[in-house]
């Protein structure tokens, strides 16, 4: 039962980490729970914005970030576009008065914002930027006419998180297949239902549940079932989302003819979406790497970015939030 949640940092029960981080999370949820935004999971995002209003800061989004500008090798502030996803040169500047905080994969950002060659940018580029992705997910969202019926009994239904993983081996089998660019032959699930603590996220009487389709090779070489012929993700993603509702069919039986609709996300459409979700995560002199890079568990955990606030300010005090969302940078 603990092993899965290795999954959850793409880690195998047999690989380095396996077997902390499940447990360092086990114990966790034990003691403090696991917590839900009530309407849905941008709650915390709107939470995040009213503080940082309320502290007098300000937030940028639809624009992109060009780069990262240093003087003498350090961090000094930001060149920003004008419109998402098209990187603009118009000149105008945001200033970091203690450090430019990010929540970019270190292939982005020493890649390209901080990409070896631009004036004043160091040629050796950090260990981060040197780092692999690791194994990537499927999200399957669904509109459902009621719960799912588990086999293994009704009590699943009074739990927001519900894992399928056999086993050790089928869990350790599923990573290797998918580190070998290979669709997994029966992957793991994670199925979420929110709607049992939450019902606002669901029109009267009915639910949403999602499934985490976990682990996945962002390249797809060939098929461990031997049934999928290699192909883009773009080209996979409904059929490869077929064998997982079908997995999820032999432990809810009927829970297909529950489905009302689905929409299919596969590693490839998820990085479209936010370039980010790739792991892991880094650090650079007078940057700061948090965010998405990093693992914020079931509960939105925030101790990444709280210990880089900490940092900054150099004090316990609540006012520590108002230095670290100051250095806050959109990109």
């Amino acid at each position: 039962m603990m092993a899965v949640w290795g999954l959850h940092l793409e880690f195998a029960p047999d690989v380095a980490g396996g077997a902390l981080f499940p447990y360092l999370e086990s114990m966790a949820n034990q003691t403090f729970g696991i917590a839900l935004g009530q309407g849905g999971a941008d709650t915390i995002i709107r939470a995040m914005v009213k503080l940082i209003k309320q502290q007098g800061d300000e937030v940028l989004t639809g624009q992109a970030v060009q780069r990262v500008e240093v003087q003498a090798g350090r961090a000094t502030g930001v060149l920003f576009g004008r419109a998402t996803g098209v990187l603009l040169t118009d000149g105008t500047r945001i200033a970091a008065g203690r450090a430019v905080i990010t929540k970019l994969h270190p292939k982005a950002l020493y890649g390209r914002l901080l990409a070896a060659g631009q004036e004043d940018v160091p040629a050796k580029q950090p260990a981060a930027a040197r780092l692999r992705p690791g194994p990537g997910t499927m999200m399957i969202h669904l509109a459902l006419g009621g719960l799912p019926a588990w086999r293994a009994g009704a009590e699943l239904s009074r739990y927001a998180d519900v894992h399928i993983a056999p086993s050790l081996d089928q869990m350790a089998r599923t990573y290797g297949q998918a580190l070998a660019g290979l669709l997994p032959a029966e992957p793991v699930l994670v199925v979420g239902q929110p709607t049992v603590f939450d019902p606002s996220r669901a029109p009267p009487g009915g639910h949403v549940l999602w499934v985490q389709v976990r682990v996945l090779p962002a390249v797809v070489t060939g098929d461990a079932a031997g049934q999928m012929a290699p192909a883009h993700w773009d080209q996979l993603k409904e059929a490869y989302a077929d064998r997982a509702m079908a997995l999820l069919e032999r432990h809810a039986p009927g829970v297909a003819g529950r489905v009302l609709a689905r929409q299919v996300m596969s590693p490839t459409d998820l990085e479209r979406d936010n370039p980010n979700l790739k792991r892991p995560q880094g650090r650079g002199a007078d940057l700061l790497a948090c965010g998405v890079l990093r693992h914020r568990g079931r509960g939105q955990s925030t101790l990444a970015a709280h210990s880089g606030q900490r940092r900054l300010a150099g004090s316990r005090q609540p006012g520590a939030a108002a230095i670290c969302a100051r250095a806050v940078i959109p990109a």
